[in-house]
């Protein structure tokens, strides 16, 4: 739990820094462009009210509690640490009027999804309400991408929902649980959670044995 906690206390104390840390470390294209590439992390810890911090922490309490439990606090470091620039540099790619964009709501759906699959191939009696879950969010990201949650979000009036970064989340989500799944399982650190540890061969007398968020401010023209 302790990746979840600090990304818990960062957004909920950078929800209450002075404007002009927040500015500084928002998802900003110009000062991207310019080479302010820390941008590229810490837009994802930065949101536009306390509400909305709020909303975004909450989120991620639930889905990085379950994400640390299912796949461990290395593999959880590495997806945040390789996994939030992708998504930051996707919408660079995807959302070219997008001029700035703060929330954690990314991060959220990227823990969410790799738990998910992992829960998904290791509890099968799970797998009713994952593909209920993974309908819900299928539904609002189309609602998010017409607009019409627009005025149930906790964001501020006219800043917009970036779903291409919720969209992002989940293809780099997918692709870290297929490599997580064909790395060998010698090059798991120490702590790795047990239910995914490999089985171990004993050795007796008798032979062998084994055991077992996101949201953006769009420049309207």
């Amino acid at each position: 739990m302790r990746t979840t906690i600090t990304l818990l206390i960062a957004c909920g104390a950078l929800a209450f820094a002075p404007d002009s840390v927040i500015e500084s470390l928002s998802w900003d294209r110009l000062a991207l462009m310019h080479g302010e590439v820390w941008r590229l992390w810490t837009g994802h810890v930065i949101h536009f009210s306390s509400t909305h911090a709020a909303t975004d922490i909450f989120a991620l309490a639930i889905v990085g509690a379950i994400a640390e439990r299912e796949l461990g606090s290395r593999a959880i470091r590495i997806l945040l640490l390789a996994g939030a620039p992708l998504i930051s540099l996707a919408l660079v790619v995807t959302a070219p009027g997008l001029a700035e964009y703060r929330g954690a709501s990314a991060i959220a759906a990227l823990l969410g999804t790799a738990a998910g699959l992992q829960l998904w191939r290791r509890a099968p009696a799970a797998r009713v309400l994952l593909g209920c879950i993974t309908l819900l969010a299928i539904a609002k990201t189309a609602l998010d991408f017409t607009g019409h949650l627009t005025h149930a979000s906790s964001l501020p009036a006219g800043i917009h929902v970036a779903w291409q970064a919720h969209l992002a989340a989940v293809i780099v989500a997918v692709t870290f649980a297929q490599r997580m799944q064909s790395s060998p399982w010698t090059s798991l650190p120490d702590g790795f959670p047990m239910h995914l540890q490999p089985p171990t061969t004993l050795t007796s007398d008798d032979g062998p044995s084994r055991r077992g968020d996101t949201h953006a401010h769009y420049h309207l023209s």
